[in-house]
């Protein structure tokens, strides 16, 4: 119920602002140099900074070697207590790479991200062309949870230390589409370094192989599976059907939802390969699989928020032709 002072309509303006404003910036998407200017005038000048520290819980935000680090290390400063940070660094070609990677590498961007302790974590860094490794010993990686890295395989297949994320639990990864189908070393190489992170990340509970502007997955998803030594079942692959959307923190509940569920079916009747985008439902799934229990639970749990149909690979549930 909304009080009122007397009968002037201004009193319930007034009174309903600050309910409004803890709405209003609990989720803050900074994309734009002009956005980040403004919100970090804001940040300095129109709120007390325990406001934002205490209603600020989520940030995503591009940053480019210009001026965005700078505003981005205030603004995060300022916004301490965030819990979703979706950051995309935005490459600068014209630059020599020695200036890029030391921009991303800076002492002073370091230390004010190793001063936030995000749970859900969704990151685009600089490719591996301009020398960037992510450093996992920050502090900034302590409590992550939920990790979603935007980059392709060919940057995070040669990254080491995933063994350091010691609460990680979830973690999805892009393969992307190349003029090339995937052929037996590049596949051998993704394979690799998923049975590396899935051997020592010891609380990893789901990993997502998300699938990018690929025409048909399966070829590659198999060239993947054909390379593992193990079947681990935590390991999930997704297609996305809208690779043109946001991929923000704050948002991807639904896929982590999916994956979740589908490391559980595969527990019980194989491996399955989920093709579509966690964010739409595909009123029928067909009869992809045999198991019509599995798939009516599955379309249960996901109604309203994801579109896929699913492919089995074991015999367990769909046998081989021979």
């Amino acid at each position: 119920m909304v009080r009122t002072l007397g009968t002037c309509p201004y009193g319930r303006l007034r009174l309903l602002i600050p309910r409004i404003d803890p709405v209003l910036y609990g989720s803050v998407k900074l994309l734009r140099r002009s956005t980040t200017r403004l919100f970090l005038r804001t940040l300095e000048s129109s709120k007390s900074p325990d406001f934002y520290r205490t209603h600020v819980k989520s940030v995503s935000f591009s940053v480019d070697v210009h001026c965005q680090i700078d505003r981005a290390i205030k603004i995060l400063k300022i916004c301490g207590r965030i819990t979703h940070l979706s950051i995309y660094f935005v490459p600068a070609e014209h630059l020599p790479v020695p200036t890029l990677a030391t921009c991303y590498t800076s002492g002073a961007f370091q230390s004010v991200m190793s001063g936030i302790c995000p749970k859900n974590f969704t990151v685009y860094f600089p490719p591996t062309i301009h020398l960037f490794y992510p450093n996992f010993q920050l502090p900034l990686y302590a409590s992550v949870t939920h990790l979603t890295v935007l980059n392709d395989w060919v940057d995070w297949t040669t990254w080491r230390g995933f063994e350091l994320l010691t609460s990680l639990s979830h973690l999805s990864v892009d393969v992307r589409a190349h003029a090339e189908p995937i052929d037996p070393r590049r596949a051998s190489k993704v394979s690799r370094a998923v049975e590396y992170i899935l051997d020592h990340c010891c609380n990893m509970e789901v990993f997502i192989i998300l699938f990018i502007f690929l025409v048909d997955p399966m070829p590659t998803r198999d060239a993947i599976v054909n390379c593992m030594v193990h079947d681990d079942r935590r390991l999930v692959f997704l297609y996305d059907t809208e690779p043109f959307r946001d991929r923000d923190a704050s948002e991807e509940g639904p896929l982590w939802r999916m994956g979740e569920f589908i490391v559980n079916l595969q527990g019980n009747v194989g491996r399955v390969c989920t093709i579509g985008s966690p964010n739409k439902v595909s009123s029928s799934l067909g009869d992809c699989c045999r198991n019509g229990e599995c798939l009516r639970d599955l379309k249960a749990n996901f109604d309203n928020a994801v579109n896929f149909c699913v492919t089995t690979l074991t015999s367990a549930v769909h046998p081989k032709e021979h």
